[in-house]
Formats: structure tokens, sequence, C-alpha cells
């Protein structure tokens, strides 16, 4: 039903023209604030991810052993 409803067409109409006006090439591309990251890399990102936490007080999350 998503794949025929106009809502869900327009809506994907919707962020292919934001991608367009963001001048994106191709997935993934991450923007944070506003700052597209220039190489994606898991690494890069999670080090990013762990230095806004740390600056703004959040705990990381821990994964428990199983």
């Amino acid at each position: 039903d998503c794949m025929e409803s106009r809502r869900a067409e327009q809506r994907v109409a919707k962020d292919i023209e934001e991608g367009i006006r963001l001048g994106i090439q191709g997935t993934p591309t991450i923007f944070i604030n506003g700052k597209r990251l220039p190489k994606w890399h898991i690494g890069t990102l999670q080090l990013i991810v762990k230095h806004l936490a740390a600056r703004n007080g959040v705990a990381p999350e821990h994964k428990s052993a199983e």
C-alpha cells in the first residue's frame, strides 16, 4: 500500500528535491549540525558522536556482553 500511496510518493519527491538542493550525489551522506561530513567513515563518525556527547554531558551507552 505504501508503494502505491500518493503520500509516500510526495514524501520521496520532497526528499529527492532536498538532496538535489544540498548537492548530495550519493549515499550515505552525513550532515552534523548542518555541516557535511567530508568523507563518510564509521570510525570518524563514532569519534564525533563521542566528542559531542562528552561535551554535552551525555554518558555513552555500553552494550552488555552476551
